[in-house]
């Protein structure tokens, strides 16, 4: 890709967040009861980042709509993001892997 579409794209992505923003700042979401909803552009922007080249160590959660990798990086305060592997146990003890587990 050129400079130039990198550019725009950059510029359609910083609108399109100082958008997200106005419109969370005059929707009336909060007055509801039940406020569940999904995430908007500017709650995730510290989540995306535009290449993998800027990725030095973390976990890839996804692609957002500007093709800006969803990811979580390590910190300061918590350097480690940790380890966890989730098998559903099936019958008599083997879990879908195909080990045997044991119930905690």
């Amino acid at each position: 890709m050129g400079t130039p579409t990198l550019s725009i794209k950059r510029f359609f992505y910083s609108l399109a967040l100082i958008l997200s923003h106005i419109r969370a700042f005059f929707s009336h979401d909060h007055h509801k009861l039940h406020a569940a909803r999904f995430a908007r552009l500017h709650e995730l922007s510290h989540l995306l980042i535009p290449g993998l080249d800027d990725l030095k160590t973390g976990l890839l959660l996804g692609v957002s709509h500007f093709n800006h990798f969803a990811c979580v990086r390590p910190t300061k305060t918590r350097q480690e993001l940790g380890n966890l592997l989730a098998f559903p146990i099936l019958e008599f003890g083997v879990c879908s892997c195909g080990f045997f587990a044991h119930p905690l």
